[in-house]
């Protein structure tokens, strides 16, 4: 009888650190979630602007308007943008 309490308690102890374990690495993760929702949110808004802005510049390189290294200028913020929603999806 004796040895039957004895084991209770051990596999209550064990419970209770187990759901303690638990609690402690999901409560972080779920505080970050939210802040991670929004960071993918703004990395996906500045790749669309960054889109658009790059298609413009195309099309008015195209047309003599702006030159070889602003339309790159423009490409190069699509890329850097692009690599932010890659890095905001990662985490």
């Amino acid at each position: 009888m004796q040895a039957n309490a004895n084991l209770e308690r051990a596999q209550k102890s064990k419970n209770q650190l187990q759901t303690t374990l638990e609690n402690k690495h999901e409560k972080p993760f779920l505080r970050k979630l939210p802040r991670a929702k929004a960071n993918v949110k703004g990395a996906q808004d500045t790749l669309k602007d960054a889109e658009k802005n790059y298609q413009r510049f195309e099309e008015l390189f195209g047309k003599g308007v702006v030159t070889e290294k602003e339309r790159d200028t423009m490409k190069l913020q699509h890329d850097i943008a692009h690599r932010g929603l890659l890095k905001a999806n990662q985490c």
